[in-house]
C-alpha cells in the first residue's frame, strides 16, 4: 500500500505544481502501468480534487482556481487522509463517507496559508 500512497502523492504534487501529467508518460516514469495511473487518477477524483482531463493537451489538471497551498496541511496529514481512505474504503463504508466529508470540507477551505511542500 505504501508504493500506491507514494504515487499518489506523486500524481497529486505535480498537479499541484501545474505540470501536466500525462498517464502513459507518467507511467514509464514511475515505472507501472497506464492502468495504475489511470486508477490512481480516478482515486484521487473519488478523494474530491478537483481533476480533469484536457483533451487537447492529453494531460490531467487540477481544475481552474484550485491550489493546495489553500489547505492547511503539510505532506504528512495528505498522507494520513489518503491510507486513511484506502483503509476505510476495505473496512467499511460509513467511515469512508465520513473521511469523504472531510476532504471535501479541507479541499473548500481556502483560508490557509500554509505551502505544502512535497
Amino acid at each position: 500500500m505504501e508504493d500506491k500512497v507514494e504515487r499518489i502523492l506523486e500524481i497529486i504534487s505535480r498537479l499541484g505544481r501545474k505540470e501536466k501529467v500525462n498517464p502513459e508518460l507518467l507511467a514509464k516514469k514511475l515505472g507501472v502501468s497506464t492502468r495504475t495511473i489511470y486508477r490512481d487518477l480516478e482515486f484521487i477524483s473519488t478523494a474530491h480534487f478537483p481533476i480533469y482531463y484536457d483533451r487537447p493537451g492529453k494531460t490531467y489538471r487540477f481544475r481552474e482556481g484550485f491550489s493546495l497551498r489553500r489547505l492547511n496541511l503539510n505532506k504528512e496529514d495528505i498522507r494520513l487522509l489518503i491510507m486513511g481512505q484506502l483503509l476505510f474504503t476495505r473496512l467499511a463504508e460509513p467511515l469512508k463517507k465520513a473521511v469523504d466529508k472531510l476532504l471535501e470540507k479541507l479541499l473548500e477551505s481556502g483560508e490557509s496559508q500554509l505551502k505544502l511542500n512535497f
